[in-house]
């Protein structure tokens, strides 16, 4: 099982002047694109037949092509039956 779950730093929506909820509606499209089920409010399991390492490598570089999206991120965090709990932002930011 992998699940991520994303929060939005809301305060740094209003400086651009978009909407949480469209910011969602964008990173649902795009997760559930890149073999994803939405199972909540940001938050998406990798479906089951899927390569997990292929699919993050897909999804990294659609999130790449959207310069919205990391910046106003505040919470990117991914759960997995290996890894246990990570911070993926926070990771990603450090590259």
């Amino acid at each position: 099982m992998f699940i991520m779950k994303f929060e939005f730093d809301i305060d740094k929506l209003n400086k651009i002047d978009l909407e949480e909820e469209l910011a969602l509606g964008w990173l649902d499209e795009i997760c559930t694109a890149t073999n994803f089920n939405k199972i909540g409010k940001g938050k998406y399991e990798l479906e089951d037949n899927a390569d997990d390492l292929a699919t993050i490598f897909m999804l990294m570089a659609k999130f790449k092509t959207q310069s919205w999206l990391l910046p106003n991120l505040k919470t990117w965090k991914s759960f997995s039956d290996d890894e246990g709990e990570v911070d993926a932002l926070k990771e990603i930011m450090e590259e």
